[in-house]
């Protein structure tokens, strides 16, 4: 098993402690059921049979994002395109830029999105 200590993930800020609980939450429900954290000196570290390639291999290429839904919205999802876009992005994207190019992808990994938003 390999420790992969996180440095981003610290104790401190609330938002840094947070992230580090979703990273767990994610190897351990989507690439390694057997993986286990704990801080040291401050610093999350996960251990697990991913190693740090296997790590960003994982967030980079198999990772499936839960799909976020606005209830009682009026079926807006965020006032995204609904019609297939082809773009390169020159800066940080929106929200609704985000779930449009999710929305507008045919990856297995954000089919749940898709369903979701009624898109399939």
């Amino acid at each position: 098993m390999s420790k992969i200590p996180l440095p981003g993930c610290t104790c401190e800020p609330l938002i840094n402690y947070l992230k580090a609980l979703a990273i767990s939450r994610l190897v351990n429900g989507q690439a390694d059921a057997s993986a286990r954290a704990c801080w040291r000196d401050g610093v999350f570290v996960l251990r697990s049979d991913l190693d740090e390639s296997g790590l960003e291999r994982f967030f980079f290429m198999d990772y499936e994002p839960t799909p976020i839904i606005v209830p009682r919205s009026g079926n807006d999802f965020f006032a995204i395109a609904r019609l297939p876009q082809t773009a390169i992005f020159k800066k940080t994207l929106s929200g609704s830029k985000v779930i449009s190019a999710f929305l507008n992808t045919t990856s297995e990994r954000l089919e749940k999105y898709r369903a979701a938003s009624g898109m399939e």
